[in-house]
C-alpha cells in the first residue's frame, strides 16, 4: 500500500506519456496558492536576514564563522527559490512537457467544475481523484470525484463540461470516442475517430480465402464478428435509410468469401433479397416459404449433429469449427415483419423453429442466426432468441431510436453510453463479450460505384478452397 502511494506521488515527475499519471486534488487553488505563498515569506525573511549577517560579518574578521554560514544559507535558499520559479513554470499551463502541462489543467479543471466542495457545504473539501495517460495516439482521463456517482445524467454533465473545459483552456479539438464508468471511475477516452473500412478493400481475396476461413470479420477500428465464438449469432437495429440493408449485403459477401454460407428471409421483399436470389442464394418471403427453409435448416442441424458430435472423442467446447465444417448463416431481414404475416398457427411455428436455431446451432454452425429489424421491443421476440445473439448492433440517430429500444437491445449494458448519442446512416453502437461494453461503432463503408457487388460474390462462389492440411 505504501510503495503503491509512493508510486502515484512519484507518477507526476515521469514524463513519459504512455505510463499513468496520478493527480490528487484535496484542496483550492487558492489555499494552496496561500500556503505556498507562506511559506515564501518565511524563506524569504529567512534569506533577508541571512543577507544582512552575511554583509555584516563581512566587515568583522571575527564573525568569519558566521560569515560562511550565512554565505551558505543564502546559496541555498537561493538556489531554493530558483528551483521554485523553474518547477512552477514546468507545472504550468505553458509547460513544453506536455504531462506537466496537463497536471496543472486538470488541477485547474477540478476547481473550474465544481468537482471539489461538496454539493451541500461550500466549506468542506473533498478529494478528487485523476489518472491519464495516452494510448494508441488517444488520450485517456479516469476522473474519480470521489463517493457514489449518482445518475448516469450527472456523469454526462462531467463529461460534457470537461470537454468544453479542454476545448477553452487548450483551443484544440477534443473529440470524445468513449465515456464510460469503471469501478467509480469516469473513463473518457480522447482522439481522432478511425477511419471506417470499405467493403472494397474487405473484399480483396487473401491467401487464407482458398480455405475454409474462421478468422473473425473486421467491421470497425478493433472491433470484429468473431463467427466461431459464442458471439456468432447478431441481431441488428436500424430504422428505414439507417445503413441496414448495406450492412447486411457486406457481412454476407465477407461470410461467403470466408467459404461460408447463406440462406435469406425476405418478408418485405426488398432488392437485398432479389440481388441474392439471383446470385443463386436460397430466399423465402412468405410464411410457407419461410417455415419450410427454417424446417429445412432445423433438419440440417440436427444432421450435423447426428453426423459430427455423436461421438465418444467429442470433447467438451468441440464446434463445427474442429471438423473443418463451414458455417451456414440465417440472414432473417425484417424479422418482426416475417413473424407477423401469415395465420396465427404459421406464426407460432415460425417463433418455435427460431428458438431451436437460436438455442442449438452455436455449436454446429448450421443455422446460424442474423436478425435485423427497424425497432425491437422486449416482447416482440422471445428471450431464448434474443439472450443468444450475443453480438448487439444499433444504426440510427438518437431521433429514430428510442430509449426503450435500446434498452431492450443493449439490456443493462445501456449504463456504459453516457457521451452523446453519435448515431446516424451506418453508424451507431455494437455490443459483443470481447468489448467490454457498448462501442462506438461505424459499418464497413459501401461504394457502390467502385465495386461490382453481383461479380464480387460469383468470384467468392468460385474460390477452389483447399483442405486445411
Amino acid at each position: 500500500m505504501i510503495v503503491s502511494k509512493i508510486k502515484r506521488k512519484l507518477s507526476k515527475y515521469d514524463c513519459r506519456e504512455y505510463t499513468p499519471t496520478y493527480l490528487s486534488v484535496s484542496e483550492t487553488i487558492e489555499s494552496r496558492k496561500e500556503r505556498q505563498y507562506s511559506l515564501i515569506k518565511k524563506l524569504l525573511k529567512v534569506f533577508l536576514i541571512s543577507v544582512i549577517i552575511t554583509f555584516l560579518s563581512s566587515h568583522f574578521p571575527l564573525l568569519s564563522t558566521i560569515y560562511k554560514i550565512s554565505i551558505v544559507i543564502s546559496s541555498v535558499l537561493l538556489d531554493i527559490f530558483i528551483w521554485y520559479i523553474v518547477v512552477k513554470f514546468l507545472f504550468s499551463t505553458y509547460s513544453p512537457i506536455w504531462k506537466y502541462r496537463f497536471l496543472s489543467i486538470l488541477r485547474l479543471a477540478t476547481e473550474r467544475l465544481d468537482l471539489i466542495q461538496l454539493p451541500s457545504n461550500k466549506i468542506q473539501i473533498k478529494t478528487v481523484e485523476w489518472k491519464f495517460y495516452k494510448e494508441n495516439e488517444r488520450i485517456i482521463i479516469e476522473l474519480n470525484p470521489s463517493g457514489t456517482i449518482p445518475n448516469i445524467q450527472q456523469v454526462k454533465e462531467i463529461t460534457r463540461r470537461l470537454t468544453e473545459f479542454l476545448i477553452q483552456a487548450t483551443n484544440e479539438d477534443w473529440n470524445i470516442l468513449e465515456s464510460t464508468v469503471q469501478n467509480s471511475y469516469v473513463v473518457i477516452k480522447y482522439g481522432k475517430s478511425n477511419p471506417r473500412y470499405t467493403v472494397s478493400e474487405l473484399f480483396e481475396i487473401t491467401d487464407e480465402d482458398y480455405y475454409i476461413n474462421y478468422k473473425p470479420i473486421k467491421l470497425y477500428d478493433n472491433i470484429c464478428f468473431d463467427i466461431a465464438s459464442e458471439a456468432n449469432q447478431q441481431i441488428i437495429i436500424a430504422p428505414s435509410g439507417a445503413g441496414k440493408s448495406l450492412y447486411l449485403a457486406t457481412l454476407a459477401g465477407l461470410l461467403i468469401k470466408q467459404g461460408h454460407s447463406i440462406s435469406l428471409i425476405d418478408a418485405k421483399q426488398t432488392s437485398l433479397g432479389a440481388t441474392f436470389e439471383n446470385l443463386g442464394i436460397p430466399v423465402a418471403r412468405n410464411a410457407e416459404e419461410i417455415i419450410l427453409l427454417l424446417e429445412q435448416m432445423v433438419f440440417e442441424m440436427e444432421d450435423r449433429y447426428k453426423r459430427y458430435f455423436a461421438f465418444s472423442s467429442v470433447d467438451f467446447g468441440t464446434t463445427y469449427k474442429h471438423f473443418s465444417l463451414p458455417a451456414h448463416y440465417l440472414i432473417f431481414d425484417e424479422v418482426l415483419a416475417a413473424l407477423e404475416c401469415g395465420t396465427s398457427a404459421q406464426q407460432k411455428e415460425m417463433v418455435r423453429l427460431l428458438k431451436i436455431l437460436a438455442l442449438k446451432s452455436r455449436a454446429s454452425g448450421q443455422g446460424l442466426l442474423v436478425l435485423a429489424s427497424q425497432k425491437l421491443l422486449a416482447s416482440d421476440l422471445p428471450r431464448a432468441v434474443t439472450e443468444q445473439c450475443q453480438t448487439r448492433i444499433i444504426l440510427g440517430n438518437s431521433s429514430s431510436i428510442s430509449e426503450e429500444t435500446f434498452y431492450s437491445v443493449m439490456g443493462k449494458e445501456k449504463i456504459d453510453l453516457l457521451a452523446e448519442y453519435r448515431g446516424g446512416v451506418g453508424k451507431g453502437y455494437i455490443l459483443t463479450p470481447k468489448t467490454n461494453g457498448i462501442k462506438y461503432f461505424e459499418t464497413p463503408y459501401f461504394d457502390l460505384d467502385s465495386i461490382d457487388f453481383k461479380n464480387k460474390i460469383r468470384d467468392f462462389q468460385t474460390i477452389p478452397r483447399k483442405q486445411i492440411e
